[in-house]
């Protein structure tokens, strides 16, 4: 449910109110951050198809994402650091005993399709949202 499409603001309020005195759970889908921040007590983002859940309120969620975020980002440099040091070794070629050299090999290619596989960053959409006609009828 998109609880607030469509409401004025006076509305909106009347709607955070009266949910605010049922005695069970919601679930609603929203861009309106107030309404979010207002409301939400527990935040499930789904993120490049893997879905997190976040306990706590809108404000709470942001920090949580922000370092979950950063911290994915340390780990992907690591990651590549270490991949970038492999190719490095595979292409001076295998020097040593063959058995160790082959399970070496076995886990650089384990590293590059877990490269692969690895879920990026999207960009940020950009939208441009003109003033709308009149489309329903006057609620109350």
């Amino acid at each position: 449910m998109k609880p607030t499409n469509h409401l004025d603001i006076e509305t909106i309020d009347w709607l955070e109110g009266f949910l605010k005195t049922f005695n069970g759970t919601i679930i609603f889908i929203s861009h309106d951050r107030s309404f979010i921040r207002n409301m939400a007590t527990r935040i499930v983002d789904l993120d490049r198809g893997k879905l997190v859940t976040y306990p706590g309120n809108y404000d709470q969620y942001l920090l949580e994402k922000e370092e979950a975020l950063r911290v994915e980002e340390l780990q992907n440099a690591e990651f590549d650091r270490k991949l970038a040091q492999e190719e490095v070794w595979i292409r001076q070629g295998i020097k040593a005993r063959r058995t160790r050299n082959e399970g070496r090999v076995r886990a650089l290619k384990a590293m590059r399709r877990e490269r692969s596989e690895r879920r990026e960053v999207m960009g940020t959409a950009k939208m441009q949202v003109e003033e709308a006609t009149r489309s329903g009828k006057i609620v109350f």
